[in-house]
């Protein structure tokens, strides 16, 4: 077994060396991209390889949310023989996840075959200037105008120096933000809907075993949106810490693990300086040809992590945080 420098590491390189004067080939097992000193590990004849390990279900839930820095990051030393760093592998990584997606789910999302793509103007609804001192979030120094990934373009208007929609997800104590946000109107009935969008903090997104009978729930749950049909029907969509979103300032991150599987980030500091991401993550309708009259956006109130530990309970109360949305994307069916 490799240690994990991460966990207060291990005995790796002593039981190499003891097997290598066995006799035996070795293959890393539990082989992790953090591994310690493989400049000098390598050059060990006996070392033939290594397997990444997953203590779950192997669904792409549990692979896509919390392995894919392991898979990709183990895969690359294997290929190259060099260790990235920590924070150039979660970039990697983060930048994968289009392609990625669209091979663990077979599913081609229809921002990628429809050519009519329209913002949807949320102005009158903004709420917030992005700047949370109460979180230590700001997020004031978004670009205005236009910003686009790929084909997929939105619309960051801003209106009376409000820039974003916000709502409290409520933890350990309350926060003094709206945990409900007014209904936006759509009025058309998209194939999908892109929202862009991101947290006011970094949140848990726990290992899938904490949880095995609702590996959902691993990844902390700070709000959803609620889609209400013309027709009353409503659905919801979880918004979900690594699946769905991650924290503004994602850009000074450190952690290999820190990426998101769900959802793509785009970078809308106004200048290099303001470390400010956001992260387009696209919903498809299930209702095809039904419209939607309007969508809105909540926060969780008293959301519990999955445990930190290896029993059966309940974890703790999530710490406060915010959801923030800056724009909405709508994907058209053809004409």
């Amino acid at each position: 077994m490799v240690e994990d420098p991460e966990e207060g590491g291990g005995t790796g390189e002593v039981n190499e060396d003891l097997l290598d004067k066995m006799g035996f080939t070795q293959i890393y097992g539990n082989f992790e991209p953090t591994i310690q000193n493989y400049e000098t590990r390598k050059k060990r004849a006996t070392l033939i390889g290594g397997a990444p390990s997953a203590w779950f279900a192997t669904n792409e839930l549990g692979f896509g949310k919390e392995l894919m820095s392991t898979f990709l990051g183990c895969s690359s030393i294997l290929w190259t023989g060099h260790v990235l760093g920590a924070r150039e592998l979660s970039g990697k990584v983060q930048a994968m996840m289009p392609a990625i997606r669209s091979r663990l789910s077979g599913i081609v999302p229809p921002s990628l075959t429809e050519r009519s793509i329209a913002p949807l103007d949320i102005s009158k609804f903004l709420n917030s200037s992005g700047k949370l001192e109460e979180l230590s979030m700001d997020a004031s120094r978004m670009e205005t105008g236009t910003v686009s990934l790929g084909n997929v373009h939105f619309d960051l208007r801003t209106s009376g120096g409000l820039q974003a929609i916000v709502v409290g997800a409520d933890g350990k104590t309350r926060t003094s933000l709206p945990t409900t946000a007014a209904g936006i109107p759509v009025g058309t009935s998209p194939l999908s809907v892109i929202f862009l969008h991101a947290s006011a903090r970094p949140a848990a997104n726990r290992e899938s075993f904490r949880a095995l009978w609702d590996q959902q729930d691993t990844a902390d749950m700070l709000g959803w949106y609620e889609v209400v049909y013309e027709d009353g029907f409503v659905t919801t969509i979880p918004i979900r810490y690594g699946v769905h979103l991650l924290e503004w300032n994602w850009d000074e991150r450190t952690s290999a693990n820190s990426y998101c599987y769900g959802a793509d980030a785009v970078p809308v500091g106004a200048v290099p300086r303001d470390r400010i991401t956001l992260f387009a993550c696209e919903w498809t309708n299930p209702r095809f040809g039904k419209v939607i009259r309007e969508i809105r956006l909540h926060g969780t109130t008293a959301f519990r992590s999955a445990s930190a530990d290896y029993g059966d309970e309940a974890g703790a109360l999530i710490e406060n945080n915010a959801v923030l949305l800056r724009a909405i994307t709508l994907v058209q069916k053809r004409g």
